[in-house]
């Protein structure tokens, strides 16, 4: 029977041992579960209060390369839930007079009537599935992380305790799939809290680079057991 070791404290000795068969299952039908979960609700719900928004907001980035709506917000997530829609060929309901005469920032409630506009110009269950998917998406990418960081601080048992939660969180469920902007905050920031953890953990010291490329210029040890050309880091 295959074992996965986990080898606790910093740096490069830190789970480098694989998962055991089991587990790697275990992890995949745990994410799969919510994934599957998420957006079999997802697909009998109608849109909420900010979904509108972010979708017409999203799609107007795209289509003209203009900041004018919803402008309170970040724009990469609203522009991820409109890739879809720019790529399955959502029809776009404002012409470009339209546009222009809006100036150079829209009234505040306008966000809402491109999105309504957006929605009912075409099939809003059409609209609503493929802006909400990268979403969904994203929040699988949280679960992993969860899952990743558990295990990388604790152990395989440990990891998939994290994301056996997470699959199973009410709150996640609800709003993993949704077009706003709480769940996709949370997986990016994790993920770089998790990738900055990783990188205080496992970095190495390195000379600067004036020894680094004096170390290089160095003759055989035999010769000379100290560097000349650095006098301060030894050859070998």
């Amino acid at each position: 029977m295959r074992r996965s070791h986990y080898h606790g404290g910093g740096g490069s000795g830190m789970m480098r041992a694989a998962d055991a068969p089991s587990a790697v299952r275990a992890r995949g039908v745990l994410l799969l579960l919510f994934v599957a979960h998420a957006l079999s609700a997802s697909l009998i719900k109608t849109p909420t209060y900010d979904e509108p928004a972010h979708i017409g907001a999203g799609l107007s980035y795209l289509r003209t390369r203009d900041f004018k709506v919803n402008l309170q917000h970040p724009p990469l997530l609203k522009e991820l839930a409109a890739l879809p829609l720019l790529v399955t060929g959502v029809r776009w309901p404002v012409s470009a007079e339209a546009w222009a005469a809006l100036g150079p920032l829209a009234p505040p409630a306008f966000q809402w009537q491109l999105g309504n506009a957006v929605l009912f110009a075409n099939d809003p269950a059409r609209v609503l599935f493929w802006s909400r998917l990268p979403l969904l998406l994203l929040t699988a990418l949280l679960g992993w992380v969860l899952w990743a960081w558990g295990r990388a601080m604790l152990g395989p048992a440990a990891g998939l305790s994290a994301l056996l939660l997470f699959a199973f969180d009410p709150g996640m469920l609800a709003h993993g799939a949704l077009v706003t902007t709480d769940t996709g905050c949370a997986a990016l920031s994790t993920l770089c809290l998790f990738a900055l953890w990783r990188y205080l953990r496992e970095r190495t010291p390195r000379p600067p680079a004036r020894v680094r490329r004096g170390a290089r210029r160095c003759p055989p040890p035999r010769s000379s057991p100290r560097c000349s050309c650095c006098r301060s880091w030894p050859c070998c």
